[in-house]
């Protein structure tokens, strides 16, 4: 009959730091990104590509816990990946064709960034900031990484 008293000393001694790195693994698992398929590349300008890095900056400023990080692809695809409080949440892609940007004041304080379909109901929810500038400010860099939509609208799949 196998025991305590049967395991080796220094296997016993391991045990708790086995215990704690398979504990911080799986921890560290948990609150990764799931690995994102890339998507396919958009033709961006100069202007639309620092679009791109700006809304990424903005975005990586926290705002009442959350984060925004933004993948931008062909056929208009804009991806939008959110932490709160530093742990993911599900990441949501929008086909930005045909909408438009505004700016929505939260009650109490902040400002939301929102993209809408023209044609039909419901927004995407963008970006939310502390200030009406910063809200501004996002709104430009999206509408600017929007007109990459125009042209890849146009042409074929």
């Amino acid at each position: 009959m196998i025991g305590p008293s049967t395991i080796p000393r220094r296997e016993a001694a391991r045990a708790p730091w086995v215990t704690a790195v398979v504990a911080m693994t799986m921890l560290v698992a948990c609150q990764r990104e799931h690995d994102l398929p890339l998507l396919p590349p958009a033709r961006l300008d100069e202007a639309q590509s620092q679009a791109l890095e700006q809304m990424n900056a903005a975005g990586a400023t926290a705002f009442a816990g959350w984060t925004w990080r933004y993948e931008f692809g062909a056929g208009c695809k804009l991806r939008v990946i959110k932490r709160y409080e530093g742990r993911p949440v599900p990441v949501i892609e929008h086909v930005l064709i045909d909408h438009e940007v505004e700016l929505v004041p939260y009650a109490g304080s902040g400002f939301g960034v929102k993209a809408l379909p023209r044609a039909k109901p419901g927004s995407a929810d963008l970006f939310d900031a502390r200030t009406e500038p910063q809200a501004k400010a996002f709104a430009a860099d999206i509408q600017r990484l929007m007109t990459a939509c125009d042209t890849s609208a146009a042409s074929p799949r």
